[in-house]
């Protein structure tokens, strides 16, 4: 994907949040007075979801104890 970003703060916050989210930073170019960045996504795990939001666990169904 790429990011074009016209914030001084993204030259460290984009490498930043590719470490935390272990996606690659490919590239950092200036574009302008923009940067851009080419960044290559993890791939997803099986587990994860496919960005809905998680479903909640069943309530158990109330007792009443005498």
């Amino acid at each position: 994907m790429v990011l074009v970003a016209d914030d001084p703060a993204a030259r460290t916050d984009v490498p930043l949040w590719c470490r935390l989210r272990r996606h690659r930073l490919e590239e950092v170019a200036d574009a302008g007075e923009a940067v851009r960045f080419r960044v290559t996504p993890r791939a997803r795990r099986s587990t994860e979801t496919s960005g809905a939001a998680p479903q909640a666990a069943p309530q158990a169904a109330a007792r009443r104890v005498s």
